[in-house]
This record gives structure tokens, C-alpha cells and sequence, in this order.
């Protein structure tokens, strides 16, 4: 659907819970993945290393799509390569597994790769669209619609660990997914809206002028671009490391067991989407720069506690902290990316490509140092990189439509 004028408020809200939800597919399809990996292993009995190249080929395909993905939304629109990446994800989701349990090694390394690229160009695609809408509704939107990432990952958390309790089929349970993504993809893209604005480029219609070439092929030497994918990089890193390495950081360093170690990442996953509903009504209240602050503040006390605390009891509510904190970086770092409308999906897509490669390479790196110096020393690392993130959170002001920023 598009239109020259603003949508209807009919139309916005309808627009609204139809990203809000595609938000939900998209975390549900990469979360399905990640849920069946452990017997994926068991099944083919492979080694941790021999896994680790599994987890990385959705990442490296997640890097390829983001460099394509701004190039594409300028041709096709948010909508189209919305769909165009959760029909990918929906795909090769079910293929990849199969080929890989069958053990045609090479090219089920390469099919998983594009889960990875249908994400990159369905994230930024998304968060195109839920700038524009933010925009039309002339108040923030972007991080309630991350919480709808949040929720479809942890739903398909609970739906994978009962899959395993019932011992479901891999492939069973991933074309299962995929039938029922594309399912309300297409019946949820209709509500979608590709706006017009003043001095925007259309997406759908009409060549883009030289000037604008020009423009689009400077975004990745814009000092604002690199900070704000600064700004998500450190969110992306804070979220990577603790799914990666928190519970086994609470056994090694709190001797807590195996089942209290799980819960203490749930906490985490709930103070993140915590703020995440509460994210764009501090936006409104006290301004897009104060809000990421606050944000960044609770990760840093968060992740202080968890690596210095000499007590479980104590470091257990740094666990919330450090969820809350990684919460708002990566949506308004895009959000920010977005006030420029007719640069929006380059921006978006350097913004993006700058926080998953962190999200990729960032857990296996501090991974390394928990190994050698210990999760302690490498947490501290954490805060140093989140302390840098706040310093820099005034860059993510000067949006129109929210209060005024404070810097």
C-alpha cells in the first residue's frame, strides 16, 4: 500500500500492529533456529568447534544481507524485501536442516547462510518502515516495536523447549515455522504503508538522482553513521555476550547450578523487554538522548555488579540491570539513522551492519578472554565499551519528533 499523504489513523494503527508483529516473525524465525541446535548436535554428534561454524554461517549471512539490503529498499520498498526476507528466512530454515541432518555438509552450510540473509534484509526493511510510521505518527514507535522482536524470540524459546520435551522432528518443527511465517507475512503485508514524504525518494517509482547517489555513497564516511552503529554495536555486544556467556559465568564465578544459571538469563531477557515496552514513553517524556542514557547506565551498574559483586544474591539483580540496559541502544541507534528520510535504508544498513558483525564476532571474542583471564576481567572490558556508548549517546538526538533532546 502506498500512499502520498499520511495514512489515516485507522491505517496507522493498523500499520503499526502489522510490524509490531512482523517484528515477532522475525525474532521467532531466527529464535527457532538457535532452539534446535542442541539436538542438531546430538544428532550429528558433532564437536563444539564443528558447532560453532553452524552459529557463525547464519551470522556471516546475516553481514551479507545488511550490505545488500539499503540498495534493495530503495528499489523494491520495505514491504516487498520485508516479505523477500521472510520468505528466505521461512525457506532455507527448514531446507538448511534437512540437508545438514542428511549430511550434505557444504551446501547446508551455504543454505543456512541464508537464513542469515533473508534477516538482514527483513531487519532493515522493518526498521525502515517502522521509522516512516514513527514519523507519520509524530511520536516514537521504534522501541515497542523491538519488543516485539523480544517476544517472538522468547516465544519461540518456550515453543523449541517443548519441541525437545516431545522429542519433535527437527524438520518437522522448522517447515511447521515456516508455513505459519509466510502465512501471516502475507496476510499482515497488506497493512503495511510505503509513505511519500516531502524530499523523500520514492521507493517504488522513478530513478534516483545523481545528487543522491552522491549522498547514499557517502553514509559510510558520515562520523554521526559510525557512531550511532557505535551506539548499537555496544547494545549488540552487551545482549551477544550475556546470551552467550552469562549463565556460564554465574556457575564459574557464584557456583550456582545449571537450572538457576538458565533462570538468571531469563531475568535478563525480561529486563530487556521490560524496557523495551516502557522505552518509547521515556523517549516522549525525557528525550531520545536521556532515555538511551538511562539505558546504558542500568547495563553498566548491571554488568559491574554481575563481575564484581562478591555475593550471588547481589550480582543475580545486575542480571536485570544488564538486560534493561541492552535494550533501547540498537532501535534508537536506528531510529536516529532514520531522521533523514531519503537516506534512511543506507543509514539503517550501516547502523545495522556495524552492530550484527559485533553481535557475530563479539561473544566468541569475549568468549576468549573468560577463557584465559576470566569472566570477571572480561565483563570490565563490557563496561568500558558501554561506558564509551553513553559518552557517545548524544549523537542520537535531533529527531523531530520526539522532545526535546538533552546532550
Amino acid at each position: 500500500m502506498t500512499t502520498a499523504s499520511q495514512p489515516s489513523a485507522a491505517e496507522l494503527k493498523r500499520w503499526l500492529w502489522a510490524l509490531f508483529t512482523m517484528f515477532a516473525l522475525l525474532g521467532a524465525t531466527w529464535g527457532t533456529l538457535l532452539t534446535r541446535f542442541p539436538t542438531l548436535r546430538d544428532e550429528l554428534g558433532f564437536s563444539f568447534s564443528m558447532m560453532s561454524i553452524i552459529v557463525l554461517c547464519p551470522s556471516l549471512g546475516t553481514i551479507v544481507g545488511l550490505s545488500f539490503a539499503g540498495r534493495l529498499e530503495t528499489k523494491l520498498g520495505a514491504r516487498k524485501l520485508t516479505m523477500l526476507g521472510l520468505t528466505i528466512m521461512a525457506l532455507a530454515l527448514p531446507l538448511g536442516s534437512w540437508l545438514l541432518l542428511s549430511h550434505v555438509d557444504p551446501l547446508s552450510y551455504f543454505v543456512l547462510g541464508f537464513v542469515g540473509v533473508g534477516f538482514g534484509f527483513a531487519d532493515v526493511a522493518v526498521n525502515v518502515s517502522g521509522a516512516q510510521a514513527e514519523r507519520a505518527s509524530g511520536r516514537p514507535r521504534m522501541s515497542t516495536l523491538h519488543a516485539g522482536f523480544s517476544i517472538g524470540g522468547i516465544t519461540s524459546v518456550l515453543l523449541g523447549a517443548w519441541a525437545e520435551s516431545i522429542k519433535l522432528d527437527v524438520v518437522a518443527h522448522h517447515v511447521s515455522a515456516a508455513i505459519i511465517v509466510i502465512a501471516a507475512m502475507l496476510f499482515l503485508q497488506r497493512f503495511i504503508v510505503e509513505t511519500v514524504e516531502p524530499g523523500e525518494i520514492p521507493v517504488t517509482t522513478g530513478p534516483i538522482s545523481t545528487e543522491a547517489l552522491t549522498h547514499l555513497s557517502k553514509v559510510w564516511k558520515d562520523p554521526r553513521v559510525l557512531l550511532l552503529g557505535f551506539i548499537a554495536l555496544a547494545g549488540s555486544l552487551a545482549d551477544g555476550v550475556a546470551t552467550d556467556w552469562m549463565p556460564l559465568a554465574f556457575i564459574d564465578i557464584y557456583s550456582l547450578g545449571n537450572s538457576h544459571a538458565v533462570l538468571v538469563l531469563t531475568l535478563m531477557y525480561i529486563g530487556a523487554l521490560t524496557l523495551r515496552l516502557s522505552g518509547d514513553y521515556l523517549v516522549t517524556r525525557f528525550g531520545r538522548v536521556s532515555a538511551l542514557r538511562f539505558s546504558f547506565g542500568c547495563a553498566i551498574v548491571g554488568v559491574l555488579l554481575v563481575s564484581l559483586s562478591p555475593w550471588a544474591w547481589l550480582a543475580i539483580p545486575g542480571a536485570l540491570l544488564w538486560g534493561m540496559g541492552d535494550a533501547l541502544a540498537f532501535p534508537l541507534a536506528v531510529s536516529a539513522a532514520s531522521d533523514h528520510p531519503k537516506l534512511a535504508a543506507r543509514r539503517v544498513a550501516a547502523v545495522s551492519t556495524i552492530a550484527y558483525t559485533a553481535y557475530a564476532a563479539g561473544p566468541v571474542t569475549f568468549g576468549f578472554m573468560g577463557d584465559h583471564f576470566g569472566f570477571r576481567i572480561a565483563f570490565l572490558v563490557l563496561a568500558a565499551i558501554l561506558v564509551a556508548a553513553w559518552i557517545a549517546s548524544p549523537k542520537t538526538g535531533g529527531a523531530p519528533h520526539t522532545a526535546p533532546q538533552n546532550s
